[in-house]
């Protein structure tokens, strides 16, 4: 699971976190995304990456935002609509016991877990926001997507082709 913020205010949201409308721009934080992608697993071997993230979702990645929907050009402007929706979707994954791994860019994503028990089949990843503001302050280096893989094979899943 990737929790998000709330979708982009640009127009450019296709109902994926962090993912991009296919043939418009790239948003400067999916392009962070792909930058620690590449150093994480393909050690800064630039591959063309196609801004919509379906795919990883097709491989049981859950790409959430903690709201889904906002006012264009105001980021932020409805997550306390979707706080309720939000929490029950989160309160519903933590009570599985089978891994589950949770990837949190953010303080708005890692909050929505303050007080959640995990069990300990979980996994929990957490750093700044991939945002251009917060990228160079722990995001960069995190390495959540090797980390993620790693967790799968020791529980014996399928790792993501990310």
């Amino acid at each position: 699971m990737i929790l998000g913020q709330d979708p982009y205010h640009d127009g450019s949201y296709d109902g994926f976190a962090f993912s991009n409308v296919e043939k418009l721009r790239l948003s400067p934080s999916l392009q962070n995304i792909f930058k620690e992608l590449e150093s994480d697993v393909y050690k800064d071997f630039f591959l063309p990456f196609d801004p919509n993230l379906e795919r990883w979702a097709k491989q049981g990645v859950l790409l959430i935002n903690t709201a889904h929907t906002v006012r264009q050009g105001e980021p932020g402007s409805h997550l306390d609509m979707w706080n309720l929706f939000t929490g029950r979707v989160i309160r519903t994954l933590s009570r599985k016991t089978n891994p589950v791994v949770w990837i949190l860019w953010g303080k708005k994503a890692q909050r929505h877990l303050e007080g959640v028990k995990l069990p300990p089949t979980h996994l929990k990843i957490v750093s700044p926001h991939p945002s251009p503001f917060s990228a160079h302050t722990g995001f960069f280096g995190s390495k959540p997507f090797s980390k993620t893989n790693e967790y799968l094979q020791r529980c014996f899943m399928t790792k993501i082709n990310w």
